[in-house]
């Protein structure tokens, strides 16, 4: 599925329209982001199906129309597929971006996408297939390798006026958890402390949803780090993301949507390597882990949530291979020297 073209469904209008669809997560969509003025420049007016929970970051998007999927709707291949059939005789062409990349370059511990390859297989199918390229390609275009996001000017206006409300305080976004266990940040909060210790004008914003204020409390109390949860919407994180100084994460949402701005980024890899995601953007800064599996080109799925047995061991081995004292071995293996030198380098601190 993930290998299909956009598909011409035969239907001939003046007018030409296009459907395109992903999927439910928030960073896969960013790499998606291009496509609607790509195809309005070729003369189609634009749909994409997509979730309240993922549509906000096509807000704004002048060249595309949000058409918006059930939120119960379940996230599996059969789901998808029946929606496009209903759609099939009302679009000139449908673009299905689902699984552009999973099942081709990325491959699920429960084995939803398939027979997993062998390691050495998975990085000869997987080196240098960039998902923004790759992603773009089904299309019919060409990536810049980097995402587009469009704000209203009322939102443009907001963000800066937060921003200069800040008295001159450097802005750093950080998220310090993502889908997967291998897209957690066991020592985030050692990090933070140690920025805050030699760029004491600085603010810090923790993008979570589920680290609230009192439970950030428990990690570090101080009135320069806040929390995202509970408090901040999609659309405000992106704005602030445009406007921040650095952002700090994982392979997910947020340093996805940093690349669309040239915000200054470090990221911290765990399954690919910096030409699966981050070779075309600007200021940004890979950071890989020290482990010999790296990279795996896998995405763990916890074996609590899988059900069918066969595809729960499964899932349970890699699980078991991939843990270490607390969590994965590729995030505890990340050196925390490395981490905040390129944070220094990004910020333009000088440590003597």
């Amino acid at each position: 599925m993930g290998k299909k073209r956009a598909k011409k469904t035969g239907k001939t209008n003046k007018v030409r329209k296009a459907l395109i669809v992903r999927g439910r997560a928030l960073g896969d969509l960013v790499w998606c982001t291009e496509i609607p003025e790509f195809l309005a420049n070729d003369g189609y007016t634009v749909d994409f199906l997509a979730f309240k929970s993922n549509a906000q970051i096509l807000q704004n998007n002048p060249y595309v129309n949000i058409l918006n999927l059930h939120e119960g709707m379940p996230d599996t291949k059969q789901a998808y597929e029946d929606i496009l059939k209903k759609f099939e005789g009302f679009y000139d062409l449908i673009v299905n971006l689902l699984f552009s990349v999973e099942g081709r370059f990325l491959w699920r511990t429960d084995m939803n996408y398939g027979i997993i390859p062998s390691e050495e297989q998975r990085r000869q199918m997987s080196r240098n297939k960039n998902y923004f390229i790759e992603t773009v390609k089904i299309a019919g275009y060409l990536s810049r390798g980097y995402g587009k996001i469009y704000f209203s000017k009322e939102e443009e206006d907001k963000i800066k006026k937060w921003k200069e409300s800040l008295n001159g305080y450097k802005v750093i976004l950080w998220q310090p958890e993502g889908s997967t266990m291998n897209k957690r940040l066991p020592k985030v909060f050692k990090w933070i402390k140690a920025v805050l210790e030699h760029v004491p004008k600085s603010y810090h914003i923790v993008v979570s949803n589920t680290i609230t204020n009192e439970a950030l409390k428990g990690f570090i109390d101080d009135e320069r780090v806040l929390t995202t949860c509970g408090e901040w919407n999609i659309r405000t994180i992106i704005g602030a993301t445009k406007y921040a100084d650095l952002v700090v994460g994982t392979t997910s949402f947020l340093v996805n949507v940093a690349s669309c701005f040239e915000t200054p980024n470090v990221v911290i890899f765990s399954a690919e390597e910096k030409e699966n995601l981050t070779n075309y953007w600007k200021n940004s800064y890979p950071i890989y882990p020290k482990c010999k599996c790296f990279p795996c080109y896998l995405i763990p799925v916890y074996p609590e949530f899988v059900s069918d047995p066969e595809k729960k061991a499964i899932a349970q081995k890699y699980h078991d291979l991939c843990m270490g004292v607390y969590n994965y071995k590729c995030t505890e293996s990340i050196d925390t020297e490395e981490v905040l030198s390129a944070i220094f380098r990004a910020l333009g601190v000088i440590i003597i």
